[in-house]
């Protein structure tokens, strides 16, 4: 007889000797493939949908502004990173992560010259389900954050005497280090009321308000830049307290069931593999025993 032959009915017996095996052990496939794909497809339910009601909550926040500055985003994206490395986000929000960014840039990290923008983009984690009473009050928390950002950047670009008085040219004869350091002072002790960390912007508001009108000066264009102050205060915080932010959920469940699918396919195609090479490993042991344990 041809080799060739010889070879080809060689493998025509064992195609037929593994297809009669599997026959013959086509129940236990069958049991041992339905009992893994179903321990798989609960494993990976509780994964993918009953976690998901404490840890897959996600909503996009937009802030729309005009002219977002570099320093602005640095103060604010510090802020909210600073409460939620110390838990007060967690423990208040239940906020499981967060990102700051803006669509307006094409990557991070992002350079002094990318700005400014006109919007910053958030994206929040929560670890349980939110009513709208918590994103009312998320709400709030940010403001009071884009009000304390915006103070402290304003009271930074007021420093410079051209700032104020660019257009006013008696006060340029004066003596101009006086004028920087009654900002310096003034951002010094604002930054000190932030730190109080009341986190409302009413009464963060209330507190700075008071402690300008508190403030005895005797020098005219000291109290002048006083008042250019607290006229601007004012207009930030009416701003602010008014804005109204983009609330977005962002809904997840479609593609974690093409997930899920997709992962319980997997799961059922290797089961079948394994199931067929266990019962090889039986099938060997079942007619090889006496020799496997014979001393």
């Amino acid at each position: 007889m041809d080799k060739k032959q010889i070879e080809m009915d060689e493998q025509e017996i064992s195609l037929v000797d593994i297809l009669k095996m599997i026959w013959k052990y086509r129940w236990f496939i069958l049991v041992f493939t339905l009992v893994i794909t179903l321990i798989g497809f609960c494993v990976f339910y509780y994964m993918d949908f009953m976690k998901k009601d404490t840890a897959s909550d996600q909503y996009s926040i937009t802030i729309n502004m005009p002219q977002i500055s570099y320093e602005f985003y640095q103060n604010f994206k510090l802020n909210i990173n600073y409460d939620f490395n110390n838990k007060f986000l967690t423990n208040n929000f239940g906020v499981n992560s967060i990102r700051i960014y803006s669509k307006e840039i094409k990557s991070e990290p992002y350079k002094v010259a990318d700005f400014p923008v006109n919007s910053l983009q958030i994206d929040i984690f929560f670890n349980k389900n939110q009513d709208g009473k918590a994103l009312d009050n998320l709400n709030s928390y940010l403001k009071d954050i884009i009000f304390r950002s915006n103070v402290m950047e304003t009271v930074s670009l007021l420093k410079p005497p051209s700032s104020i008085y660019s257009s006013q040219s008696q006060f340029s004869q004066e003596n101009p280090a006086m004028l920087y350091l009654f900002f310096t002072e003034l951002y010094k002790n604002i930054d000190y009321i932030f730190s109080l960390n009341n986190r409302n912007i009413q009464k963060n508001y209330e507190l700075i308000n008071d402690y300008i009108n508190n403030l005895k000066l005797d020098n005219s264009y000291l109290i002048y830049a006083k008042k250019i102050f607290q006229n601007i205060l004012e207009k930030q915080f009416l701003a602010i307290n008014t804005m109204q932010f983009v609330t977005l959920q962002i809904a997840t469940e479609k593609t974690s069931y093409k997930s899920l699918i997709k992962k319980i396919i997997i799961i059922f195609i290797a089961s079948i593999f394994l199931s067929i090479f266990l019962i090889f490993i039986i099938d060997f042991f079942k007619n090889n025993w006496k020799e496997i344990v014979k001393p």
